[in-house]
């Protein structure tokens, strides 16, 4: 019995020891599949990143994770991943939890972090990060030199006085941007709605392929393809591809058009930057002989050269970094005369460096020149750069960094400007964008008076002199001189004399006009410019007429936000009153507000009213980040329609009554009505230099009026029924990204029908009559509430 109890323990124990191998090698197993897997899912993650699909790569990551969860290396590639793809707010929250999580964080998650401020402009942050990364690489780490430029680059941000009030930019939208690059943006020279642009996007010819051009369609993309797009209704649309002989199987990129837009100069090569450039008669039809005529001139992109942009069609500006510049890429001009080219002409060390200057374009009249650089004055990568030509000494200025919100901490280039002047578009790989490259317009407030003139003969014979005569002809010197100068302004055709008339004395003319028409006769001789008191009262927005028992007691006063000249308006009491608006609409969760803004500028309309409305979006931008709901704010746009006072007086500037013009004016709403329990203060105008513009425009509004929406846009609309009809006004809910377009305004409906139906002939065939209450639009539910009370309203029911 003893012997085979002992028996059989023993074979119980062996049992469990053949149980625990079994189990070992299962696990075994198990781990080394696990890693297998793993393995494999990383060798498809690194492939995806080396090809520049950052986005193929996250899924294989969070896979991975799934079988290592936490694992360290897998999440600082995941959040690398997210930052490549442009979603910095998921890149950020992974390494914040990788620096909770490890107490030694290695040299490239300080890196990262670093990457993450400088592309959130936390320019000060960056900085700090990347010294840490520094302090924690040897002194030979091959992106030791590139960190250290970063740093510098970061603080260039921080020198910079902030965003640019007097530029504003916004993407052209996911009709126009895709997850691919979009590039080399041109304006149509002859259809202001028509912008042509080259793409890599999905569907482009030739399909996906590797960088030797061979079919690859996992890790390949598609070669760039030219597309044209036009704005309609205020939203870029309609993408057209160009036709087969203009697209090929290779890269065909569309670098410019002639001055008379009838001929296309475009690129053709097996990469982005080695091929020939050709000539097109432009058109969207297949030409009938196929042939492709060769642009012969001294930009020769086998020499390293790009960014070709015609000044004229004699005058061309390009970059190179072929031998004898100052480092990297330069910036280089040539000339075509009598027939012929000049040699390349390096624009020099005042605006050449030892970095790269890429994507020139000089403005119509030869004075104004933008390009992309990535010295160390940039805020990230490459920045756009503005010099001027001064004619007294022959020479560029020192390039300027153009700065925020047009330059970012990704690269932008392919600047241009259009021939409006104010418009201008580039391409930006900034994050947060659709992917890739992706397109924006820039709208300055003042505009590029340079793309109105023509070529200027001063910047011609400054770089390409006439050549002087042979001595031997010196016996007749006078007379043979003054012929060939006949000679060479006959055949020069770029030299052209200027137009001395400018819009600017029109408009001086004008507003003179105007002024002289509001002063009182006996004021029209000599006046006296006033000093406005700052704490003086002003009537409220609005005088809507209430019986004795509806008016409330006042509990306290609003004040108008005021901007200066430059258009900052971020001032310390400007955040104090917004800040006191936020305290009542919390207090009063019923009241609604609307936020009117004006301005002093008389620039074209549809950028003063853009400009305007953007005032009035900043101060809605404090109050909603105190914590109020944006669709309890209503922002309205009226430009300088509608001045509360003279701009000028004896044909000098009014200051005073400039700054009592450039304000944001707060009203409360409660039930869709005026709401007068409050009072409104500010600066008030004496009557003899008030405008009675704002009175009429105050008054018409009182109450019920109507006007006729003619659009709904995400950005800005410029078409000519914003300038063809009186009353223009851009507004948008705050909750929107919709800027709604309203012209006219009527107090009857039979009278807006008239004018809606006058729209709809002229074209805007969805043009619609919106009515509006003290100033407001009114939703169908106050229609229906306000028209017992007011009979006009009854029509909308």
């Amino acid at each position: 019995m003893l012997i085979f109890f002992v028996l059989r323990m023993g074979l119980v124990e062996s049992v469990r020891k053949l149980f625990g191998f079994v189990v070992f090698i299962f696990l075994s197993g198990v781990l080394a599949a696990q890693s297998s897997e793993v393995e494999l899912l990383l060798s498809k993650v690194d492939s995806f990143m080396l090809s520049g699909h950052q986005n193929k790569a996250i899924p294989y990551l969070d896979s991975a994770l799934q079988i290592r969860p936490g694992q360290p290396d897998l999440l600082y590639q995941l959040a690398q991943a997210h930052f490549e793809y442009g979603d910095l707010d998921r890149s950020y929250s992974i390494v914040v939890s990788l620096f909770e999580e490890n107490q030694i964080p290695t040299a490239d998650m300080y890196l990262l972090r670093g990457k993450i401020y400088h592309h959130r402009l936390e320019f000060e942050s960056a900085i700090r990060w990347y010294k840490k990364h520094l302090e924690n690489v040897p002194a030979n780490h091959p992106y030791r030199k590139m960190v250290a430029n970063d740093i510098i680059r970061a603080s260039s941000g921080l020198r910079m006085p902030g965003r640019r009030i007097d530029i504003l930019v916004e993407s052209m939208g996911p009709v126009i941007n895709t997850p691919a690059d979009e590039i080399r943006p041109l304006f149509s020279p002859n259809i202001m709605e028509r912008i042509y642009f080259s793409s890599n996007r999905e569907g482009s010819t030739g399909g996906l392929t590797d960088a030797e051009g061979r079919p690859d369609s996992t890790y390949g993309h598609h070669n760039m393809d030219m597309y044209m797009a036009e704005l309609i209704g205020g939203q870029w649309d309609n993408v057209v591809f160009l036709n087969e002989d203009l697209n090929s199987r290779v890269n065909d990129i569309a670098v410019d058009f002639s001055h008379s837009g009838r001929v296309l100069y475009h690129f053709r090569g097996f990469s982005g930057e080695i091929g020939r450039v050709f000539v097109d008669t432009f058109g969207i039809s297949k030409p009938e002989s196929g042939y492709l005529s060769r642009f012969l001139s001294p930009f020769v992109p086998e020499l390293g050269d790009q960014g070709l942009s015609f000044v004229s069609d004699s005058f061309i500006v390009f970059s190179s970094n072929r031998p004898g510049g100052y480092g990297g890429f330069d910036l280089y001009i040539a000339l075509k005369r009598n027939g012929e080219w000049s040699e390349a002409m390096n624009l020099g060390p005042e605006i050449n460096t030892e970095f790269d200057e890429l994507d020139p374009f000089i403005s119509n009249g030869g004075n104004e020149l933008f390009f992309s650089s990535n010295r160390l004055s940039s805020i990230g990568q490459f920045d756009i750069f503005h010099a001027r030509f001064n004619p007294q000494i022959q020479s560029w200025s020192n390039p300027v960094n153009i700065g925020m919100p047009l330059n970012s901490a990704g690269n932008d280039r392919f600047f241009r400007v259009s021939n409006d002047g104010n418009t201008c578009v580039f391409a930006s790989d900034r994050k947060g964008g659709s992917g890739g490259y992706d397109l924006y317009l820039a709208y300055f407030r003042e505009e590029w008076k340079d793309q109105f003139a023509d070529l200027s003969s001063e910047i011609v014979n400054a770089f390409f002199p006439v050549p002087e005569l042979p001595v031997f002809l010196e016996f007749d010197g006078s007379a043979i001189l003054e012929l060939y100068r006949d000679a060479e302004n006959q055949n020069d055709t770029l030299i052209t004399p200027l137009d001395e008339v400018r819009t600017e004395q029109l408009l001086e003319e004008v507003i003179l006009k105007e002024v002289e028409e509001e002063l009182p006769r006996s004021d029209k001789d000599a006046l006296e410019v006033p000093q406005i008191p700052e704490d003086a009262t002003i009537e409220p927005e609005d005088d809507a007429v209430l019986e004795p028992d509806e008016i409330a007691v006042p509990k306290f006063s609003i004040q108008p936000f005021y901007y200066d000249e430059s258009g900052n308006i971020h001032y310390p009491d400007n955040v104090e009153k917004a800040n006191r608006l936020a305290d009542l609409l919390e207090q009063k969760p019923d009241l609604d507000l609307k936020l009117s803004a004006f301005s002093a500028h008389s620039g074209p309309v549809h950028l003063d009213l853009f400009f305007s409305v953007n005032k009035a979006v900043e101060i809605a931008n404090i109050i909603i980040d105190r914590g109020i709901h944006p669709s309890r704010i209503t922002v309205i746009g009226y430009g300088s329609q509608y001045p509360l006072a003279l701009n000028q007086v004896n044909r000098e500037p009014f200051y005073a009554g400039q700054e009592a013009n450039r304000r944001v004016e707060p009203a409360l709403f409660q039930d869709g009505r005026m709401y007068h329990g409050i009072d409104m203060e500010g600066k008030i105008i004496p009557e003899s230099f008030g405008s009675s513009r704002y009175r009429d425009f105050k008054k018409q509004r009182e109450e019920v009026s109507f006007k006729v929406q003619i659009g709904a846009t995400r950005s800005m609309l410029n078409i000519p029924e914003i300038n063809r009809y009186a009353h223009p006004m851009i507004e948008r809910v705050m909750s929107s990204e919709f800027y709604r377009y309203t012209v006219g305004l009527e107090k009857t409906f039979e009278r807006a029908e008239v004018f809606r139906d006058q729209i709809k002939m002229g074209g805007i065939e969805n043009a619609f009559i919106v009515p509006y209450m003290d100033g407001k639009r009114l939703s169908s539910d106050m229609v229906k509430k306000f028209s017992v009370i007011f009979g006009e309203l009854i029509h909308l029911n």
